[in-house]
């Protein structure tokens, strides 16, 4: 991470859970008021670099704001929940009054390709 990556950071954990503009972060995380002036936007590459690596999130108005750090926890510490193909009511009473147990996870599996060339 560079120093205007950086610079970006500190000043939006000032304001936690808050959407701000482009110009705004700009402004205010510049290293000095030289570079405001100059171009008013000059953060904008590094909030979409920032964005693109899930450090940033972004509303429809494309505003831009810190991801919350519990959610960033939640994701690598909870495993995902296990995906179920969408069966109709009565179908399932009658897999389930069958008795039988139907595990897909072999037959969605990746199966290694046999063929040599």
């Amino acid at each position: 991470m560079d120093l205007d990556e950086q610079a970006v950071i500190d000043y939006l954990k000032t304001q936690p859970g808050v959407f701000l503009t482009v110009r705004e972060i700009s402004r205010r995380a510049a290293p000095d008021r030289l570079r405001w002036q100059e171009n008013p936007t000059w953060a904008r590459q590094i909030l979409i670099r920032l964005a693109n690596k899930d450090r940033l999130e972004t509303n429809a108005l494309g505003q831009y704001r810190l991801k919350p750090e519990e959610e960033e926890k939640k994701k690598t510490q909870e495993p995902r929940p296990k995906k179920t193909a969408p069966v109709a009511a009565h179908m399932k009473k009658i897999l389930e009054e069958s008795g039988k147990v139907f595990d897909l996870d072999e037959f969605f599996r990746d199966k290694p390709s046999s063929k040599k060339k």
